[in-house]
């Protein structure tokens, strides 16, 4: 493909080339379309900062979630359940995806109730009909 996208001879056409080549010539018109729009990349200065959002829950705020979402009667319970409750008593923290994003910054994330381990089952247990 960057056969054709080179500069081709004069007497060559791009139908020819393509069809040498065994290229769609479509193909060749989009990677074509695309170099030209494309352009270099953005240099480092014009990226989005790292900025806290205006609304984001301050350091204290986000302790005192993650404690009550850890306190014994919510540690069992996903976050959807914590919130519904929380609301039915008529409180409102943080939205249901702000918890999940605070229990996966904290590496919490997942199953939050206490299981046993699952057991493997093999075929040949031992056990006898």
């Amino acid at each position: 493909m960057s056969l054709l996208q080179q500069d081709l001879p004069v007497h060559l056409s791009q139908r020819k080339a393509c069809d040498a080549l065994a290229v769609c010539r479509n193909t060749l018109r989009n990677q074509l379309h695309r170099a030209a729009f494309c352009g270099p990349p953005k240099p480092l200065s014009h990226r989005r900062k790292a900025t806290q959002q205006a609304r984001a829950l301050d350091l204290a705020e986000r302790q005192k979630v993650l404690s009550l979402m850890n306190s014994d009667a919510y540690c069992n319970q996903p976050p959807a359940e914590i919130y519904y409750d929380l609301l039915d008593q008529g409180r409102y923290l943080c939205s249901i995806s702000t918890m999940h994003r605070l229990l996966r910054s904290e590496n919490q994330q997942g199953e939050r109730r206490q299981q046993r381990p699952s057991r493997s089952t093999h075929a040949g247990s031992g056990t006898t009909l």
